[in-house]
């Protein structure tokens, strides 16, 4: 009877191995400098057209609505389209969809709602008020992630 086992072991072993379903593969990441902020405009369109049902509606209710909207669009909107998009099951937004991107965690899995809140707020708090020279992390990144992607421990990669 012969054992499959393996040839040697690796006593050093440093916590820094991943399973052979790894996120190092440069296919993962190409493209993305451009696809990103793509899918961004994409996103960004689909919340502005919320953003207008919501006026039309307040001028509807003559103005009720008014306070809603000031409290909604910058915080919940933003943030909540986001992290209940990113943290379902197809892992990114529209956009993001439409352009293949996925948003993964480091063990290669759907990142929670709660990583995807937290990069979410990052992102609409960190890159307005920098102007947008946060994102040139991106050039920078081997795996071009950007500012809010590593305040939340995610990944950004091609859809595999």
């Amino acid at each position: 009877m012969k054992l499959n086992l393996p040839q040697h072991a690796n006593a050093n072993f440093d916590g820094k191995e991943r399973s052979s379903d790894s996120l190092d593969n440069p296919e993962y990441y190409d493209g993305l400098l451009w696809r990103r902020p793509l899918a961004f405009v994409i996103d960004l369109t689909i919340i502005s057209t919320v953003l207008l049902l919501l006026i039309i509606a307040n001028i509807f209710t003559l103005g009720l609505l008014g306070g809603l909207i000031a409290i909604l669009w910058p915080a919940i909107i933003l943030i909540l389209y986001d992290t209940l998009l990113i943290g379902a099951a197809g892992s990114g937004t529209i956009g993001m969809r439409c352009l293949r991107l996925q948003v993964r965690n480091w063990q290669g899995k759907r990142p929670s709602h709660l990583q995807a809140a937290i990069g979410s707020a990052f992102f609409s708090l960190i890159t307005p008020w920098s102007g947008g020279i946060v994102l040139i992390i991106g050039l920078f990144s081997d795996r071009r992630r950007l500012a809010h992607d590593y305040l939340s421990g995610v990944v950004v990669i091609n859809k595999v």
